[in-house]
């Protein structure tokens, strides 16, 4: 049921600061979450904000005063110009009394002063003059403000997130002061254990306020110490010092206490305005280590680094139950049960609580992030669960329409087979969307094998498969496979500059060196080139961590066009280029140089250089001490600063600012285009701020202490303007996330490979003496041991456990007490080494025996052979076999199941510690781990045509006999070349796979060179080239060439005899093909030779039509009484091939429908209205097509379900229709149409994919669902209300909505038809009668209105509605007789309005009156036309029995052979001509094999269109169109004569023809696109005509005149000149 919703037009949600935080929880739904609950659709862009209509004027004045160098800021309504070098040019327009120590800086839309001081006043005039940026504004009037800048507010807060206090002379908590002479400090100790929980949990939960943990500090709290502390320092400074603890209060007893700090001026302050620290006065390590086994957890002295015997441990959920206890042994270690650390949500795990015999206490929180461990020799691949799946496509790239073959190996997490299961196997298209899903049943010891057919129109780009034992669980197995028309690369290229990165000039030179696979230059292919100009985090050499830039300021990144190229005879180019100007941002720069070099006949290649762009004088980067982009409430926030030179070196920089503001965050929703959407308006107050110097080689620090709330940290340099920013928040609901990265322990694994069972012998150095516990682990701790090692490093043996499967990670965490003298704390180091488990322990040999040269068109047994199975296991193998150049794409993975099942993996053990909670007064931050940067380039897959089948086989699952032996049958097709073999094999505890190569030739190779298709009429030189490669050398051979159906050899039958053929002689024959009749022809060669060789090999050639499907028809009236002889008319010309000949008789007027069903589907190509038409009348076409002799009902259900997979390729992600591809914008009329269609042919039995049209319905609804509507969308409302009322989605609720706020502004009659039909169809007939009663009430005029409809298309579909909807037979009547008046040609009729004449045909066959005839003598009655196929020659004899006249109507359609040359439009022009690479008009009847032409098509119309217009130029068999996309690209360098060309919303390079589709006409009203084509064929051929069409309206279009087209043989090459001889 559907919802609706008031209309308004704009709602603002303001967030104070705990909403934000409740926000930030989720707690408070964000408003996209908010628009999707309310069902509003998605889609809509935000408008374009309002212009600001103020002049150019102050707008506030805010005084900063909460930092050690006060600021002054003047805000202005316009930007302000940016300050270049250390003076700033608007100093001038600046007086300030007193001036001392002020200097004037520019950001953005403010100019501050800098320099002041606090408790002093000043005098600020702003001179009148003053420029915003760009100099087009300037201050009307003088501004003057007297500025009062006051002291800091007095503040103590205690530094850092540390809570633990060794008992070893620390020098105490460190505590921060501003403006405060003394503090009073008190320490208050907490005995009740019960009560340090409840603290514990109150503050990670925030069930507490301040105010309650006040309450029960002076309740329960036990003052240990009280007094005074002065705090030297200068007025208006932050002084920090240390409270020494030790040394005021003395030796405190171990537990927990809590330190408090308040200004002793004042007599009470409340809790919230006091510094707390709690913290715990411990000598108790704890480390642990939680696996799948358990949790093991290690206690130590901090003083000694000794373990601790006899350590109570107490481990505590989230619902502050508990969980387990455990005491530690003499080693100091204690394990917990796995099954007392399973739990989840709120019995997972919070704490761990540790007391000694004599009072000691300590904490380890599992709510804090676990140790860092990347960087310390982690890696590998993550094994999550108890199952695992290795899933493999038999290839990585595929064509639309191929097979994929998926198999899956299921195993669990030691590499053993999972018998028995199933496994769903998702397919996700590269938007996201899923595609297919299948549940496979086990194929044998876990194996899944799934051969899935691509869609014949799988849109291109990267594919995931999956692979889940629970479909709606995570996935255990994935890989991604490339699809497009992809042919292997022939070519490749490496792609240089001249230097690591570009300065601030913009400029570089790139060197492109190409060649041949196979050897040599590949001189003279054309390039491209595209530039994209885009920000980057990609961290700097050595200052991983560090951002650079301001956050706020978003930069899209910007492609630009660059000249293209053509490699030189050596397959050589240089390319001098200059970026131009630089975007104007703080953000660092790349510069993203993608090339293409475009082979002619293979596969276009990619390479991508990355460099990046050091246009600012310095950078500055800010690095956090914590990780995430929040931290917990009340923590010290540190942040590193380093300024950066272009050459990457730590520079110093002097007078650098910083200011830390809160933002507050508004939500303002506005109504667009019928949606709700949201914009985020950001406010930040400035809280305090300071000045900052930089040592060169150093970093500085920023740190303070921070509220719950939303914060932006912001440096800025005055003397560049160069700045930077980092956003955070903080709140209670954030664990401490520290920057703690340990020192390192040298862990040295001493053999590569290990056997389970034995010993690995390891070598550990930490960095300091002392103790070292060392873990065995992989999933589960496996050994521990505790050892005391020196800096000088020793060796260790750790057994090895049987059940080992891949390997395991050696542990070792060394620990050093403190050391007092040198004030150092409680250290610890780790390393990790990997210890490698020989898979050959695991693993099957397998190998394929290697065959000789195999026959294609026949099968192969392949023998393999598996040896090391277990004992009596059953072992089975599958065999693929690939093309060798496509398994050498770089999209093609190797199979390598050891590999994955035994590779190294990532280390699934976490570790915690106290360590990084231990109090520090010199506390700084934290190196970040190391990380790898980098640019990647790589080669991609580009479509381009077919070069031919691609042969990649799979066997399918063969059982491995008790000898290790198999036999796998492969069935080769008609090919030659290598195949790559791949054997997999695998039993239920081991796997294996090998691979090879199998040459596949006939003994005499025979290669014929053929184009791709021809057309009626063509005559294409072809050759037959033969070789001996193994056949007989002695005796004669005798060659034959024949051919079949509609294609003949010139002079017939070719014979040739040779007395001999010696091994490696190679033979050419030469022959004229001439094509006769569209289908498909057959040459076939036959070769004998001696000892009774025989080889007959049959070449398939396609005849393609030259010209479109052409009807002639003649309209006929039969009166009462009168008999009709009904013939086929005669055409307008010859036609080639077959033709259709129909007859159909109706009381109604016949619509011309024979005709229109006849040409619906004369242009294949188009959009997804275009294929929704042609799938529209379908689902009431069957009877009709039985008795017309068309195809029919198995026939005719493939062919409207081929027509449903293609409509359904364009359905986006979200359940919405676009017009072009699945990615492309969201149409809600096209949406609607194409459900409509949808839900007729699931009407009709068609096969509708449910998830796609369950999605689309979804969206449908969502669509509805929202009441706020623009006019020009109204119809699209319209029509989407019909269809959920035809599918009973909905109830006449939101139907009496429309009509009651919406039916007088709707702009379309056909909608209002809509909402009557939808009114019928839900059993409201009053209100149907009253909205058909005012169909034609005049219209209102509403501009934009997109509903691709035309008059002729409305007046049909309207019709066919009214009989839907059983309306007075008058105005059916009125409505057939209106429609029957705005008839036109067939041929000038558009395939949306073909479908609607034919669902209108088809309604008004079932209506009144019936039909009564003699048809040749024979009595016909009927409530249905008459309709016939016509015999050759033969004529139908028609007598009206009736009291009515009757139409008739009788077509023949076909495709002409010889079409009219001349051009011919409607509305729209179209020319195309035929260039050289020059510019220079090409000769079409003397062109040479290998030029380049360029072909331009020119289009203009007559008046504006919005509407889509489709280009098909289609080609002459000679020529094969290159991938260069030309249409809307950049230029390439030899072709800059084209000028400027304009953009296409599609173009399709296919094998026989270019495409492009246009959105409507260019502002400009004409267009122009380009493409290449190359010669490639000799021969004589035609060239159909280019055609343009208006798919809305069919009465516009183009048409060029065809011709035809020579291709000659190549141009000699040129004869040297003769060089005369010196004598």
């Amino acid at each position: 049921m559907l919802c609706m919703f008031l209309p308004v037009t704009r709602l603002s949600i303001k967030m104070p600061r705990i909403s934000a935080l409740l926000f930030a929880m989720g707690i408070l739904l964000a408003p996209a979450a908010l628009a999707a609950q309310e069902g509003a659709p998605p889609g809509a862009a935000p408008p374009k904000a309002r212009a600001e209509n103020r002049p150019f004027e102050l707008t506030g004045v805010e005084i900063a005063a909460e930092r050690d160098r006060p600021q002054a800021c003047f805000a202005f309504s316009r930007p302000l110009p940016r300050q270049r070098g250390r003076t700033n040019e608007l100093a001038r327009f600046v007086s300030v009394d007193p001036a001392q120590g002020v200097a004037i800086t520019t950001r953005d839309q403010s100019l501050c002063l800098d320099g002041l001081k606090h408790g002093q006043r000043y005098a600020v005039t702003i001179n009148a003059g003053l420029p915003a940026a760009g100099a087009k504004e300037r201050l009307a009037a003088a501004i003057t403000r007297d500025l009062a800048v006051p002291d800091r507010k007095p503040s103590l807060s205690f530094r850092g997130q540390g809570y633990i206090l060794p008992r070893v002379e620390a020098d105490g908590l460190p505590l921060r002061g501003v403006n405060v002479d003394r503090s009073r400090l008190t320490v208050l100790r907490l005995n009740d254990r019960a009560l340090v929980e409840q603290l514990y949990y109150g503050r990670s939960n925030q069930t507490m306020t301040e105010f309650e943990i006040g309450d029960v500090l002076d309740q329960k709290g036990e003052r240990v110490w009280r007094g005074e502390m002065a705090i030297a320092g200068e007025r208006n400074k932050t002084t920090q010092i240390a409270f020494p603890i030790d040394a005021v209060v003395g030796d405190l007893a171990p537990g927990v206490y809590v330190a408090v700090a308040e200004d002793a001026a004042l007599s009470f302050q409340a809790w919230d305005k006091r510094a707390t620290q709690w913290f715990v006065v411990s000598d108790l390590g704890l480390t642990s280590f939680r696996a799948a086994n358990g949790l093991y957890v290690f206690a130590r002295s901090l003083s000694t680094a000794k373990p601790q015997a006899g350590v109570e441990l107490r481990l505590v959920g989230r619902d502050k139950r508990e969980l387990g206890r455990a005491v530690t042994g003499a080693d100091g270690l204690a394990r917990f049960d796995a099954t007392q650390i399973s739990g989840n949500n709120e019995a997972a795990p919070q704490a761990l609580f540790a007391s000694t015999p004599d009072g000691g206490f300590s904490l380890l929180d599992f709510g804090a992030p676990a140790v860092e461990l990347v960087g310390k020799g982690d890696g590998g691949r993550l094994v999550a669960g108890t199952a695992d799946a290795y899933l493999f496509p038999e290839r990585g790239a595929y064509r639309p329409g191929d097979p994929v073959w998926l198999t899956a190996l299921l195993r669990d997490a030691d590499a053993k087979a999972l018998a028995g299961q199933k496994l769903t196997f998702k397919v996700v298209r590269p938007d996201g969307l899923e595609v297919e899903r299948r549940s496979i049943d086990d194929g044998g010891a876990g194996v899944h094998v799934w051969r899935m057919e691509l869609p014949a129109n799988a849109p291109s780009g990267r594919w995931t498969a999956t692979a889940h034992l629970d479909p709606a669980g995570p996935a255990l197995g994935q890989t991604i496979f490339n699809v497009g028309e992809v042919a292997p690369a022939r070519i490749s290229f490496d792609l240089t500059a001249d230097r690591t990165r570009i300065g601030p000039d913009g400029k570089v030179n790139l060197s492109i060196d190409a060649r041949y696979l196979n050897g040599g230059a590949a001189g003279l292919l054309p390039g491209e080139m595209t530039l994209t100009l885009r920000p980057t985090d990609r961290p700097r050499p050595g200052l991983d961590g560090f951002r650079f830039g301001l956050v706020q300021q978003s930069l899209a990144p910007e492609k630009r066009a660059l000249p293209g190229f053509t490699t030189g005879p050596d397959g050589r180019a240089t390319l001098n280029l200059d970026l131009g100007k630089l975007p104007d941002t703080t953000r660092r720069l790349e510069a993203v140089l993608r090339t293409t070099l475009h082979d002619v006949g293979g596969r276009s290649v990619e390479q991508e250089l990355v460099l990046p762009v050091e246009f600012q004088p310095v950078t500055l980067g800010l690095k956090p001490n914590f990780t995430g982009d929040a931290v917990p409430e009340g923590a010290t926030v540190s942040v590193d600063v380093v300024a950066v030179s272009p050459d990457g070196q730590k520079v110093g920089r002097s007078g650098l600012t910083w200011d830390l503001f809160e933002e507050e965050y508004d939500y303002e929703w506005y109504a667009a285009d019928g949606r709700w959407e949201y914009r985020t308006i950001v406010k930040d107050r400035r809280l305090t701020g300071g000045n900052l110097n930089i040592t060169p080689g150093q970093l500085a620090t920023i740190e303070e202490q921070v509220r719950a709330g939303r914060y932006r940290l912001e440096l800025f340099d005055p003397a560049s303007g160069v700045a930077s920013s980092l956003r955070f928040s903080a709140g209670w609901w954030v664990s401490a996330k520290l920057a703690d990265t340990p020192d390192v322990v040298e862990v040295k694994v001493q053999e590569p490979l290990h056997i389970p069972g034995q010993k690995v012998r390891v070598f550990i150095r930490p960095p300091y003496a002392g103790t070292v516990a060392i873990a065995l682990a992989d999933r589960a701790i496996r050994h521990t041991l505790i050892s005391e090692i020196g800096t000088e490093g020793a060796f260790v043996e750790l057994p090895l456990p049987e059940d080992i499967t891949a390997g395991a990670y050696v542990l070792a965490t060394s620990f050093a007490p403190a050391d007092p003298g040198s004030r150092t704390p409680p250290r610890r180091a780790l390393g990790m080494g990997w210890v490698a488990i020989d898979p050959a322990q695991r693993s099957l040999s397998v190998s394929i025996a290697e065959q000789p040269p195999v026959h294609p068109r026949g099968s192969v047994k392949l023998p393999v052979a598996v040896a090391g199975a277990e004992p009596g296991s059953v072992v089975r193998v599958l065999v693929t076999a690939v093309d060798e150049s496509m398994a050498h794409l770089p999209e093609t993975q190797p199979i390598d199941p050891v590999g994955w099942f035994l590779g190294k993996r990532r280390l699934a053990v976490e570790m915690r510690d106290v360590y990084g909670r231990l109090v520090n007064h010199t506390e700084g931050s934290a190196a970040a781990p190391a990380g790898n940067g980098g640019d990647k380039t790589g080669t991609r897959i580009s479509s381009v045509r077919r070069t031919g089948p691609i042969t990649a086989l799979h066997s399918g699952v063969v059982t491995v006999g008790p000898n290790g032996q198999a036999e796998v049958n492969l069935l080769l097709p008609d090919m030659a070349g290598r195949l790559a073999l791949t054997a997999v094999a695998w039993s239920d505890a081991k796997v294996g796979v090998a691979r090879g190569t199998l040459e596949v030739r006939d003994d005499i190779a025979t290669d014929m060179i053929l184009p791709g298709f021809l057309a009626p009429g063509d005559r294409a030189r072809i050759a037959l080239n033969l070789e001996n490669l193994s056949g007989p050398v002695r005796g004669a051979y005798k060659l034959s060439m024949t051919a079949e159906g509609p294609v003949r050899l010139e002079g017939g039958k070719a014979e040739t005899s040779f007395p001999a053929l010696a091994r490696g002689r190679k033979l050419s024959i030469n022959r004229t093909l001439v094509a006769g009749d569209p289908g498909y022809g057959v040459l076939v060669v036959n070769v004998t030779g001696p000892d009774g060789y025989s080889l007959t090999r049959r070449f398939p050639i396609n005849i393609r039509p030259a010209h479109a499907v052409a009807a002639t028809q003649v309209r006929g009236q039969i009166m009462p009484g009168q008999t009709a002889t009904l013939a086929a008319p005669k055409p307008v010309g010859a036609i080639a091939g077959a033709s259709w000949k129909l007859s159909m008789v109706s009381p109604h007027d016949t619509l011309d429908a024979l005709t229109h069903l006849l040409l619906i589907d004369a242009w294949p190509f188009g959009s997804a209205d275009q294929i929704a038409a042609r799938l529209l009348p379908l689902a009431g076409a069957n009877e009709w097509q039985k008795a017309l002799g068309l195809p029919a009902n198995d026939k005719l259900k493939a062919k409207a379900e081929d027509l449903v997979e293609r409509l359904i390729s364009r359905q986006r992600a979200d359940g919405a229709f676009s017009l072009w591809a699945h990615d492309g914008p969201a149409d809600p009329w096209l949406t609607a149409f194409a459900l409509d269609v949808l839900t007729r042919s699931r009407e009709a039995g068609f096969t509708v994919p449910e998830d796609g049209y369950r999605r689309g319905m979804d969206w449908l609804a969502r669509s509805i669902g929202n009441s706020w509507v623009e006019d020009a969308e109204l119809p699209a409302r319209a029509y989407g209300l019909y269809v959920a009322a035809r599918a009973r989605a909905i109830d006449a609720t939101p139907l009496r909505f429309f009509q009651e706020t919406f039916q007088s502004r709707v702009p379309s009659r056909l909608a209002r038809a809509q909402i009557a039909a939808a009114f019928a169809m839900l059993g409201d007939g009053q209100r149907a009668g009253d909205i058909l009663s005012r169909l034609d009430d005049p219209l209102p005029g509403v501009p934009g209105i997109r509903d691709f409809g035309s008059p002729l298309r409305d007046r049909a579909a309207t019709l066919a509605l009214l009989i839907a909807a059983n309306a007075d037979p008058a105005r059916i009547q009125a409505e057939e007789a209106a429609l029957v008046g705005m008839l036109r040609d067939p041929a000038l009729v558009a395939t949306q309005e073909r479908a609607w004449l034919l669902l209108a045909a088809q309604a008004l066959a079932n209506n009144p009156p019936a039909l009564n005839v003699v048809v040749d003598g024979q009595t016909v009655t009927s409530t249905g036309p008459l309709l016939r196929a016509l015999a050759d020659g033969a004529a139908l004899s028609v007598t009206n029995r009736g009291d009515q006249p009757l139409n008739s109507l009788s077509t023949i359609a076909g495709i002409l052979s010889t079409p009219d040359k001349a051009e011919s439009a409607g509305g729209l022009t179209l020319s195309r001509q035929f260039k050289d690479g020059k510019g220079r008009p090409a000769n079409l009847k003397s062109i040479r094999a290998g030029d380049l032409l360029v072909v331009v098509l020119e289009g203009r119309a007559e008046q504006p269109l919005t509407g889509p217009l489709l280009l098909i130029d289609p080609l002459p068999a000679g020529l094969v169109v290159e991938n260069v996309r030309l249409a809307g690209s950049a230029q390439l360098g030899g072709l800059s004569w084209l000028g400027t060309l304009s953009e296409a919303a599609l173009v399709e390079f296919r094998d026989d023809r270019f495409v492009a589709a246009l959105d409507g006409m260019p502002e400009s009203g004409s267009f122009r696109l380009v493409y290449l084509a190359r010669a490639v064929t000799q021969g004589n051929f035609t060239l159909p005509a280019a055609r343009l069409d208006d798919l809305i309206d069919g009465s516009r279009f183009a048409r060029t005149a065809a011709g035809s087209l020579t291709v000659l043989p190549p141009a000699p090459e040129p004869t040297p000149p003769t060089i005369p001889t010196v004598p």
